[in-house]
């Protein structure tokens, strides 16, 4: 297994939240690829399948729908959602806060934001194309 390169460090140079946000306005910051030998697509488990805890912690604060953004889409923001819908909870993905890394097609392959759509739907994912569409999901 290929495991990627650091990236989206927290209090890296390159980290930003939203305008007007600030990391105290959280209860917490959930981590994630903690272990250096194994990646970690999603937030709830690793490649492993192993389990982060997230699951158990957002049940205990009583949170059953999820939306995400970030990156990629078809990688990290993709897989978390996933998961998120096997472990019971309602699963969105708002697409334009998000990015994806979109590894083309090659052969076969399909291309890896049609592989993830088709898991979307296969996971019932819903995808929000942008901020507008928000207020009818929530």
């Amino acid at each position: 297994m290929r495991l990627w390169p650091d990236h989206s460090l927290m209090g890296g140079p390159k980290t930003k939240l939203l305008d007007g946000l600030t990391a105290d306005m959280f209860r917490m910051i959930f981590h994630k690829g903690m272990n250096p030998k194994v990646d970690s697509y999603s937030a709830f488990r690793d490649a492993l399948r192993q389990s982060t805890g997230l699951t158990a912690l957002l049940d205990t604060m009583q949170i059953r729908r999820i939306f995400f953004t970030g990156l990629a889409y078809d990688f990290c923001v993709g897989y978390s959602a996933i998961d998120a819908v096997i472990d019971g909870f309602e699963a969105y993905i708002i697409k334009s806060a998000t990015r994806a890394v979109d590894i083309p097609a090659n052969g076969s392959y399909p291309g890896s934001i049609a592989v993830i759509e088709a898991e979307f739907k296969r996971f019932g994912v819903k995808v929000i194309e942008d901020l507008s569409q928000l207020r009818r999901a929530a």
